[in-house]
């Protein structure tokens, strides 16, 4: 499996790498190519470090109104019904949407792949360079390389005149006309060849290029390769003007082989060439600049910064957002354990954060533990089997309609086999098979007397769907009494029958149905914002506190029940915008049923917005936002 949090793990440490440059900007070009060189190294090893490290958990949710939002949810993927009254509108009975993930993963690999492909051909130019070369002034080079601390013999091989003077590894590429330059030119390439040889650059390309090529797709990547050849070769020159060359000569040299000879070609991304025309002039004024830095670190100085560099970045790779399921390990310890409950548990609230896919994911594992256990005809396994069937309908999968039968017949006259039951009602209505619909609800009363309530009421909806208000008026007033008071369901058949009021222009027993309604969701409030304590850092809005503001929202989606409804209504949530911009500690404050409040808080956490300040600096800040959910 892909962790996909090492593409914004990347980004940070090319960012990190960034900086350190810039804040090294007055010291030696070596002792900034030892950063961009680690930056890279770091980035080949972030996969394996980030999953071989201890995990650093950084919390989604701090326990933190005087911020006020009002968002309108219109329901998405609708159809309009024309016909006279109110604008209504209907959903498909099921959506299907690409899997984006899945498309930028065949992307990312497609061009990693390219990346991989373009230097494997670079490499094989390298080697049918090597068999057409003869050796070629070997005894002046290896004299240079000695000067220079280098051990063992220098292979130097000529190529074609006019091509660009290269190294790869220990071997030195010049052109067959070298022989016709003058002695100070000759040398000033031989240092310069030579000096890449001792620094191992040509292993570092490489490398780095394997880096690159892994995350080609970010900007910061193409940034970081083009300051790493520009350091390199910036730090190759100071060590060819610390061996004594003078620095006008040196440039002179540079300016008229990069006028006159060709570049490195297919062999560009693992040959390192001496001089390019981009970036000469910046090179040019660096060489001629006798107050810059031109200390070469030695080799303990090389060890020191990579070090540096893993004990820097090594605690980004061990971050990990603290899910609301610790997926990978908590689910192998509950499969390893056999523990069914704690799975169907972990699945609940990755599905009350949005997380339909892991919610599913450890429902499955779930499933298999209680097959394990007690068989796939069990009564235990038709009860897990339901809750998956559940989250595959909350999230708009067409295999809910299986798995629910499925439940169904498992277990049979259970009472649990009503939830099942009602569920496929609500299937049938949405394909606007409402005869089967009918049969499915009156069966679910028969299974268990207590879902009767729920029941009436989606009689109510339905009589509405085929037209039939004074029926629906009639079980909407059949099913009150059925349902638990102050409870959501008789708050919902209140707001659904005085929905059903306002459209037959009862404005007035549609208030005071309403007027109850409300009555119940106010009882049902967990905690207002005025009586909520400023804890934990939190601030309210006002004293120098300046309010947020909103960068990015994603739509709240409607729950299949409400919009099968046409149900509307305002949910009002209590949040902390974190320094961070992120949405935390979710708290309802007024709710309406059918799933709605759900969806609102799963939208809510998505958001992104600038946070509030107080004396120039980020702070968590007390917020209301009121989601109003509404068909058109």
């Amino acid at each position: 499996m892909i962790d996909y949090s090492v593409a914004w793990k990347s980004t940070l440490v090319l960012a990190v790498a960034c900086g350190i440059a810039f804040a090294l900007r007055g010291r030696s070009a070596a002792l900034r190519h030892m950063v961009w060189a680690s930056a890279f190294g770091v980035l080949l090893l972030l996969p394996v470090l980030s999953v071989g490290l201890p995990a650093v958990r950084v919390p989604r949710e701090v326990p933190l109104g005087g911020w006020l939002i009002s968002i309108d949810a219109v329901s998405p993927t609708q159809t309009p019904v024309s016909g006279g009254g109110p604008s209504m509108a209907v959903s498909p009975a099921v959506t299907t949407t690409p899997d984006l993930r899945g498309m930028l993963l065949w992307i990312w690999a497609a061009g990693t792949a390219l990346c991989a492909l373009r230097l494997l051909m670079a490499c094989l130019s390298i080697l049918k360079l090597r068999r057409g070369a003869r050796p070629f002034l070997e005894t002046e080079a290896n004299g240079i390389a000695a000067s220079l601390g280098i051990r063992g013999p220098i292979e130097v091989l000529a190529i074609p005149a006019g091509e660009m003077p290269s190294s790869f590894g220990k071997t030195v590429f010049l052109p067959e006309d070298a022989v016709q330059w003058g002695e100070q030119r000759r040398r000033a390439v031989l240092l310069h060849e030579l000096a890449h040889v001792r620094r191992g650059d040509t292993a570092v390309q490489i490398l780095a290029r394997l880096a690159w090529g892994a995350y080609w797709w970010n900007p910061l990547a193409w940034i970081a390769w083009r300051a790493l050849v520009d350091e390199r070769e910036r730090s190759v020159d100071d060590v060819v003007l610390q061996s004594g060359m003078d620095a006008p000569d040196y440039a002179s040299h540079l300016m008229a082989l990069a006028r006159s000879i060709r570049p490195a070609g297919m062999a560009a991304p693992v040959m390192v060439a001496m001089a390019r025309q981009s970036k000469l002039e910046v090179r040019i004024m660096a060489i001629l600049d006798s107050k810059r830095d031109r200390r070469v670190p030695g080799r303990f100085a090389a060890i020191g910064v990579m070090a540096a560099a893993l004990v820097l970045f090594a605690p980004i790779a061990a971050i990990r957002a603290q899910d609301p399921v610790e997926l990978d390990a908590t689910m192998r310890e509950a499969v390893t354990a056999r523990n069914a409950e704690a799975l169907e548990s972990m699945a609940q609230r990755a599905a009350g954060m949005g997380e339909y896919e892991t919610g599913k994911k450890l429902m499955k594992a779930a499933l298999a533990v209680r097959g394990q256990a007690t068989g796939e005809l069990s009564k235990e396994y038709g009860r897990s089997l339901l809750k998956m069937a559940d989250l595959e309908w909350r999230s708009g999968v067409p295999s809910a309609r299986q798995s629910y039968m499925k439940a169904m017949e498992l277990l049979g006259t259970q009472p649990e086999s009503a939830q099942a039951v009602l569920s496929l009602a609500l299937i049938e209505m949405t394909v606007k098979n409402f005869d089967m619909a009918e049969q499915m609800l009156e069966r679910a009363i028969t299974v268990d007397p207590k879902s009767e309530a729920r029941a009436r009421m989606w009689l109510g909806v339905l009589r509405e769907k085929q037209g039939r208000s004074e029926d629906a008026d009639v079980f909407y007033r059949a099913a009150l009494p059925l349902a638990e008071p102050k409870s959501d369901d008789a708050a919902t058949i209140l707001e659904l029958h005085a929905q059903l009021l306002r459209a037959k222009n009862k404005t007035d027993e549609a208030a005071e149905l309403s007027e109850q309604a409300s009555v119940i969701r106010k009882g049902q409030r967990a905690a207002a914002p005025s009586n909520r304590t400023v804890s934990a850092g939190a601030y309210k809005i006002g004293n120098g506190v300046t309010a947020p503001s909103m960068l990015q929202k994603v739509e709240p989606e409607y729950s299949q029940e409400a919009r099968l409804a046409r149900y509307q209504g305002t949910v009002m949530l209590s949040i902390i915008v974190g320094a961070d911009g992120q949405a935390q500690d979710l708290q309802l404050v007024r709710g309406i049923g059918l799933g709605l409040g759900e969806k609102a808080q799963e939208a809510v956490r998505k958001w992104k917005f600038r946070p509030g300040m107080k004396d120039g600096e980020a702070v968590p800040v007390m917020a209301t936002i009121e989601v109003n959910f509404r068909l058109l």
